[in-house]
């Protein structure tokens, strides 16, 4: 599965949100006398506040990003192959990965929203520096793209934490019968035919997180192309 990051790093889109019309307008209004040194520091200004967030929305994916690293452990790839399911060591070491990932994973969302709160505070800050009637658009850009970046984050978080609740039922249930038996085929010989039915419905739920991981990434790529655009068309635009 991909590692989930927030995506907002684009001087564009940044950028985007800043009402460069409005914010001369705010300056002119100031007086005419100064009109013309404010106008020529305005994109200064606009390029500055539009670096040092990017610099902090940067920082914050990063983050982000390696919260996500903790679960690139490969103790459970090819946890039901054969080979693995046969060795009981093995099965038990799955069974206790999984559920010290589902630790961890239950874990990611808050982090997420502290450092989201974190750079919020750095940004106002940062907004500060333009005029007040440029702010409030400035921000509400910025918040409404980081809400929709943090919908895909807890889209992946939350797969996550499904395929490692099924890892660790999966690896239980083989726990549970004790020794394996495997037929000459290489298939799981199960006790009985509810075992079966439920290892099998297992399998089919994996498939559906990988499915899921596929459409998350997919919609992801779509949303940031998307917004990418309409960030140049808002500067073009001003």
């Amino acid at each position: 599965m991909t590692a989930a990051v927030l995506v907002l790093s684009n001087q564009a889109r940044i950028s985007g949100y800043i009402d460069v019309k409005r914010f001369q307008r705010d300056i002119q209004a100031g007086g005419a006398e100064n009109f013309e040194k404010a106008l020529s520091t305005s994109q200064t200004v606009i390029g500055s506040v539009g670096r040092d967030s990017r610099e902090v929305t940067d920082q914050t994916n990063n983050s982000v990003g390696q919260l996500f690293t903790q679960f690139d452990d490969h103790t459970l790839d090819g946890f039901l192959e054969t080979a693995k399911v046969k060795d009981r060591s093995v099965l038990l070491a799955s069974y206790q990965a999984a559920n010290a990932k589902l630790v961890q994973v239950r874990l990611v969302m808050p982090a997420v929203d502290a450092l989201l709160a974190d750079e919020r505070t750095k940004i106002v800050v940062i907004a500060s520096r333009l005029p007040e009637g440029s702010r409030d658009p400035f921000l509400g850009g910025l918040s409404q793209e980081r809400a929709a970046e943090r919908n895909f984050v807890e889209r992946r978080a939350t797969n996550y934490q499904r395929m490692f609740e099924i890892a660790a039922s999966a690896t239980k249930l083989l726990l549970d019968m004790g020794e394996i038996s495997i037929n000459e085929s290489g298939q799981i010989l199960f006790p009985d035919q509810n075992a079966l039915k439920n290892y099998n419905d297992l399998v089919d739920a994996l498939r559906q997180v990988a499915l899921e991981d596929e459409k998350i990434t997919v919609e992801a790529a779509a949303y940031d192309k998307a917004r990418l655009a309409s960030g140049w068309k808002k500067m073009i635009g001003n």
